[in-house]
This record gives C-alpha cells, sequence and structure tokens, in this order.
C-alpha cells in the first residue's frame, strides 16, 4: 500500500504537469513554464480539422483579437496590449474542439459548432472571413464537397487536392507548408 508522502509526490507531479502540459510544451525539465511569455518557435501546425478554424477571431469586448495562425502560433490583442504565443488543438475529428495556446494571455478557447464563433477568456468572437458558405469557398477551389457526412478519417467535409488544406477564412482549399499536425 503507497505511503502519504508518496501520494503526495505523485499528486504533486501530475499538478505540476497538467500546469504545465506535456513535456514537449515546457522544455524537458518544465523550466519553460516559468517563462511569462513563450514565442512561437514552439509551433506546430495543427491537424487539418482544426486547421480548418484559422484564421482572425474579433471581440466586442477588451479581448479584441485572437489570430489563430496555421503554422500553429498565435497572436491574442486585450486591452491594447498583443502577446504571441503557440497553441495545440485537441486530437478530434468532431466538435467541440478545444485549442489551449501557451504563452501570456493564453488560455483555452472553445469552438462548439460550425457558426464562426469561439469562446475564449469569457468572451464571444467572431471570424472574419468571405461571406460565401463553405461548401461556394469548397468548391470554388477545386475541393471536394462531401455533403452531409464528413470525411471519417478527418471530421472535413470539403477534401481539398494533395498539399492543400481547408480554411474557409483563407479563401477555400489553399497550398500552406505542413511540417508537422
Amino acid at each position: 500500500m503507497p505511503t502519504l508522502s508518496t501520494l503526495l509526490s505523485a499528486a504533486l507531479l501530475c499538478i505540476f504537469a497538467f500546469a504545465c502540459g506535456a513535456a514537449t510544451d515546457c522544455g524537458e525539465d518544465g523550466t519553460d513554464c516559468a517563462v511569462a511569455g513563450l514565442d512561437s518557435s514552439r509551433a506546430r501546425p495543427p491537424a487539418p480539422f482544426a486547421l480548418q478554424f484559422t484564421g482572425i477571431y474579433l471581440g466586442t469586448g477588451s479581448l479584441a483579437r485572437l489570430e489563430l495562425r496555421a503554422d500553429g502560433s498565435y497572436l491574442v490583442e486585450r486591452a491594447g496590449e498583443e502577446a504571441h504565443g503557440y497553441y495545440s488543438a485537441t486530437r478530434v475529428t468532431s466538435l467541440p474542439l478545444a485549442l489551449t495556446l501557451k504563452g501570456r494571455l493564453g488560455g483555452v478557447a472553445q469552438i462548439t459548432a460550425f457558426d464562426d464563433l469561439l469562446l475564449f477568456d469569457g468572451e464571444m468572437l467572431s471570424l472574419r472571413r468571405p461571406s460565401a458558405s463553405d461548401e461556394e469557398l469548397c468548391d470554388a477551389t477545386a475541393g471536394h464537397w462531401t455533403d452531409d457526412d464528413p470525411d471519417p478519417k478527418s471530421g472535413l467535409y470539403c477534401i481539398c487536392a494533395e498539399g492543400k488544406s481547408f480554411i474557409p477564412s483563407a479563401g477555400g482549399c489553399i497550398a500552406i507548408a505542413r511540417t508537422g499536425g
């Protein structure tokens, strides 16, 4: 039977791991967690399902802007202050989607519907994007729209040609550099 000391040690390790994220987010010894503003050099492109939600989200309160970039980095503007960092997404192929932003002014963003809205730090932000529907953007950029059922492997409704990714805010199927995700 484990001793109280062993249980407390294990609990502290779990708390540290939860607070700092995985070792790849905090460095081998976890020291990066103490850094107030992580730069975007640790950014990795998200998986295709999360990638479709990248773009510039605008708010009306103190949170003016959140830009989720295709390379996995972000920029947030709150009360006139800007901060950069990187984000990771839950590995899912359906909604809801949680995005963890690492860095100063980071936190967790939630996308719960295909309605161009994102909830971050208690504020709802709207995606800046073309007025055309996702299907129109997909068709206009030589993608294949799956109609009512998403692709079972990716969760996407728009299947793009090799080397392209579906990003509605950028106009549909576009070529991006993919080095991870």
